[in-house]
């Protein structure tokens, strides 16, 4: 369970911890009973029955339960990742055996991969893996390993060529390789489950998964370490009634970003959008009518990158994350 201070961060909504850094985090899964992102809206869904267990804390359907590759987590198509990135969780392995994931971003087996292992060929290690295809690629295998039934603050990190893995607030090492994740947009996206044909079976709780857009520091590590209890949670996730079936098209963006959405009322509604660092980039307002309403914004001056639309109206905000290509 988590200690959470309801606030707005740069003109978005997201649930804050206590001294836990929140600058480009891109996705947070609490696994309180769900698996909704509580930055955005790239919820995941089970690929079978979704299992919640007791967290580090001992409160009760507070973390997922992966028992075997049948019920991992399933996350939305997107441009996950690319260049630098961090991924925290925690995490209490069941077993060790073959090449269990914490997550593997991909378009496939051996095709753009990104991922996080628990354990390479059952030694219980952790290892941080890019494969641009087949065995291309940059892969760094710890020596550390985990025991099971023990929880573990895992913290993986790519900053350029350079891969590190913290455990439990001690970096256990870094490998310069020779390759980054490409910008790609990747389809098969999972939170404990694997892309290989192998039996490659995650048997863990998983709890507080984290995605920064960025190589965070090691004081940050250490916030996300000391990371607070407090049993009663509060989530603000998209609260806007008003504005409902919301989609943006193309993504990625060239030249101009159609959003397109149902209105309940007819109602003021700001547009913002937001650069990765919080630097508010576009407003624009229209008066929205009952059903169906579109807006077109343009974005040809927009620099390469992510960005975040805001819709607000009486108070109530959406979000949507999108790429400038």
């Amino acid at each position: 369970m988590k200690k959470v201070l309801l606030s707005c961060l740069l003109g978005l909504n997201f649930i804050l911890i206590a001294q836990v850094p929140t600058n480009s985090l891109s996705a947070y899964y609490p696994f309180n009973n769900n698996t909704l992102d509580y930055v955005g809206a790239r919820h995941g869904v089970s690929a079978g029955t979704p299992l919640y267990g007791t967290d580090r804390w001992g409160a009760a359907n507070a973390c997922y339960d992966v028992v075997d590759n049948s019920n991992h987590i399933m996350l939305p198509n997107d441009y996950w990742i690319y260049g630098d990135y961090s991924i925290s969780a925690w995490v209490k392995i069941k077993q060790t055996e073959s090449y269990p994931r914490l997550y593997d971003f991909s378009n496939g087996y051996c095709t753009d991969n990104v991922l996080g292992k628990l354990s390479h060929s059952g030694n219980g290690c952790p290892s941080i893996e890019y494969l641009l295809t087949g065995q291309t690629g940059s892969y760094y295998m710890s020596n550390t390993p985990l025991s099971i039934n023990t929880w573990y603050h895992l913290v993986f990190i790519s900053s350029g060529l350079q891969m590190s893995i913290y455990v439990n607030n001690v970096l256990i090492g870094t490998y310069t390789g020779n390759y980054m994740p490409q910008n790609v947009f990747r389809t098969s996206n999972k939170i404990g489950g694997s892309n290989a044909p192998l039996q490659d079976d995650t048997q863990a709780f998983i709890d507080d998964f984290r995605l920064y857009d960025r190589a965070i520091t090691p004081e940050e590590v250490t916030q996300l370490f000391n990371e607070p209890e407090n049993p009663n949670p509060v989530s603000v996730i998209e609260n806007n009634e008003l504005i409902t079936h919301l989609s943006i098209s193309p993504n990625p963006a060239t030249s101009q970003l159609s959003v397109d959405f149902m209105s309940s009322s007819n109602k003021s509604a700001t547009f913002q959008i937001y650069d990765n660092i919080g630097k508010l980039i576009s407003v624009q307002k229209m008066e929205t009518l009952i059903g169906q309403n579109k807006i077109v914004i343009n974005t040809e001056s927009f620099a390469n990158g992510f960005y975040y639309l805001s819709i607000s109206s009486e108070d109530k905000i959406k979000n949507m994350k999108f790429v400038k290509n």
